[in-house]
């Protein structure tokens, strides 16, 4: 996915919310407004914590993954969502997490969802969330259209020492690289830096007015530096 496709997910979920984003943003107010997405806290979060939590509440979605603690999990079933957040983690930490989920959810659930949908029509939804099978005419469609269709399939997979794949943590920095585009606009940043700037600079901003945690800023603020900053020269190498 190219950066202007992020940059138009971003805007196009806070022009939908129908509200001024505040400052520091919170998606967490503005997700309900744009899809039906309800946050949960828990104490401690775990693949068994939410697995228990589904079995008490009935939820559709059945986790196998191994147990381990999580700082954040996006659920989705039949255009609905559901974000579970540890209460026990800092604000800005919690803020993060939750603008990562709906990261996830925007662009693994709701994206390829209304794809799907404008693809072969309105009936194709129920294919995605795997509520019936695709007929004959769909599949002819969506194959017509180099597309598949499938069920939401949540990213949560590991190894047995807990290590990702290559595609699952290449998904994990897309999502962090749209949520930071969520709660920290790359123009917005830009312009409240100025003209040179250095990374450390951007770090500063991002933690102390956008409210992103310290690693996330780090890592926007290396991203914002490749990109609109000029590469050192010799003579800023010999500068003190």
């Amino acid at each position: 996915m190219t950066r202007p496709e992020l940059v138009a997910i971003a805007e196009r979920f806070w022009l939908s919310s129908g509200i001024e984003p505040p400052e520091p943003r919170s998606v967490q107010v503005a997700v309900s407004w744009v899809h039906s997405v309800r946050v949960e806290t828990q104490a401690g979060l775990s693949i068994a914590t939410i697995q228990a939590w589904m079995r008490r509440e009935g939820f559709p979605v059945p986790m196998d993954d191994p147990n381990r603690r999580l700082r954040g999990c996006a659920v989705a079933s039949a255009g609905s969502g559901l974000i579970f957040v540890d209460s026990s983690d800092p604000l800005d930490e919690r803020e993060f997490t939750i603008a990562h989920e709906v990261a996830h959810l925007l662009l693994d659930y709701y994206g390829p969802r209304e794809h799907t949908r404008a693809l072969i029509g309105d009936g194709a939804q129920a294919v995605f969330d795997g509520t019936r099978d695709a007929d004959t005419d769909e599949r002819l469609a969506a194959a017509l259209h180099g597309e598949s269709l499938r069920p939401f399939v949540h990213l949560l997979a590991r190894d047995a020492n807990f290590v990702a794949s290559a595609a699952v943590q290449a998904r994990e920095a897309l999502a962090d690289e749209l949520a930071c585009e969520l709660l920290a606009p790359a123009d917005e940043v830009r312009r409240a830096l100025g003209g040179r700037w250095s990374s450390a600079d951007a770090t500063r901003l991002l933690v102390s007015r956008f409210h992103l945690p310290v690693g996330p800023a780090t890592e926007s603020a290396r991203r914002l530096t490749r990109r609109f900053q000029p590469a050192p020269t010799f003579v800023d190498w010999l500068s003190p």
